[in-house]
C-alpha cells in the first residue's frame, strides 16, 4: 500500500515538473513561432544541430575519397586486380569488431554481410591463404622450371664437350691406324680425272 502511494506521488511530481518546464519554455506568450520556442530551450534540452568541422578529419576524408577514386581508376585501367571491398579495406583499414565503416550508425556487420564477424574474418583469411598458397606454388614451379632449363643447358654443353673429345680421340686413333698400315693420309677427297 505504501509503495503504491509513493509511486503515485513521484508520478505527480514528475508531471508537475514537466508542466512547469513546458509553460516556461514553450507556452510563453512572447514566443511567436517554433524557431523562437526551439531557441528558448535550456542548454541541456537543446539538440545539437551542427558539429564544428574538424579540418584535419575533413582533409583525411577528402584524401580517402581521392584514394578510393584513384584505386578504382587503376582497376578500370587494369593496373590492379582488387575488388571494391579490398580497395575499401586498403584505404580505410580493417573493419573493427561490431563496427562497419561508412554504412551509418544502425548497420552492423551481420546485417550487411549476413554472417558473424568471426566467420567473415575466417573466410577472408582462408581466401588470402589460398591466394598466397597458389602464388607460392606458381613461384616454386617457375623456379623449378628455370633450374631444369639451366641444368639441361649445362648437360647439353657437357655432352657437346664429350662428343668433341670423342671425335678428337677417334681421329687420333684413325691417324695411328693409317700410319701403321702405311696408308697416306689426305684431308682432301681424291677427285676422278674423268670429271
Amino acid at each position: 500500500m505504501r509503495k503504491k502511494f509513493i509511486l503515485k506521488h513521484m508520478n505527480a511530481l514528475y508531471r508537475d515538473y514537466r508542466r512547469k518546464l513546458k509553460a516556461k519554455y514553450y507556452h510563453d506568450p512572447e514566443l511567436i513561432n517554433r524557431y523562437q520556442r526551439e531557441n528558448n530551450k535550456p542548454r541541456k534540452v537543446l539538440k545539437k544541430t551542427t558539429k564544428p568541422v574538424n579540418k584535419e578529419k575533413l582533409a583525411n576524408n577528402v584524401d580517402a575519397v581521392s584514394k578510393l577514386e584513384d584505386h578504382m581508376k587503376q582497376r578500370n585501367e587494369g593496373l590492379n586486380q582488387m575488388d571494391d571491398e579490398e580497395i575499401f579495406k586498403k584505404v580505410l583499414g580493417e573493419e573493427k569488431h561490431g563496427y562497419l565503416c561508412a554504412y551509418g550508425h544502425n548497420k552492423s556487420i551481420t546485417d550487411h554481410f549476413g554472417v558473424k564477424p568471426t566467420r567473415l574474418n575466417l573466410t577472408h583469411k582462408v581466401v588470402e591463404i589460398e591466394k598466397k598458397a597458389d602464388d607460392q606454388v606458381q613461384e616454386t614451379t617457375r623456379k623449378m622450371e628455370e633450374k631444369m632449363e639451366e641444368k639441361l643447358a649445362e648437360r647439353d654443353i657437357e655432352r657437346d664437350k664429350l662428343l668433341a673429345e670423342h671425335d678428337k680421340m677417334w681421329e687420333e686413333r684413325f691417324k695411328k691406324l693409317c700410319d701403321s698400315l702405311g696408308v697416306p693420309q689426305t684431308n682432301q677427297i681424291p677427285q676422278n680425272e674423268s670429271t
